[in-house]
């Protein structure tokens, strides 16, 4: 019995996630970079500027995708990969997301 247990915890883990879930965790991330992109933008610094002061909002964020992203894989040093590619990234993700807010706001 504990055997089978053990046997459906590990499937369980080693189950990708679906692409509704990719996509999930994927808006998070980008609703977390929206939000701290528009409490601090001050529509005069270069968006580069801005996404480094946002980008560490959202660890949180890019956190979850990774984990959601490395579900499936037996090893936990692929959730670290995703992770570790989303944190190098993440002030031009931030930086991206400032200059999307300010074209819906109309700001150049």
């Amino acid at each position: 019995m504990i055997l089978t247990m053990l046997a459906l915890a590990a499937a369980i883990q080693r189950t990708p996630a679906t692409e509704e879930e990719r996509s999930a965790a994927m808006e998070t991330y980008f609703a977390c970079l929206a939000k701290a992109a528009d409490e601090n933008d001050d529509n005069r610094s270069d968006a580069m500027t801005i996404g480094l002061i946002i980008a560490p909002y959202c660890r949180s964020g890019r956190e979850l995708v990774a984990q959601v992203w490395a579900r499936g894989y037996k090893r936990d040093r692929v959730r670290v990969w995703f992770l570790q590619d989303l944190e190098d990234r993440a002030p031009q993700d931030a930086a991206a997301m400032v200059v999307a807010r300010r074209q819906a706001r109309g700001v150049n």
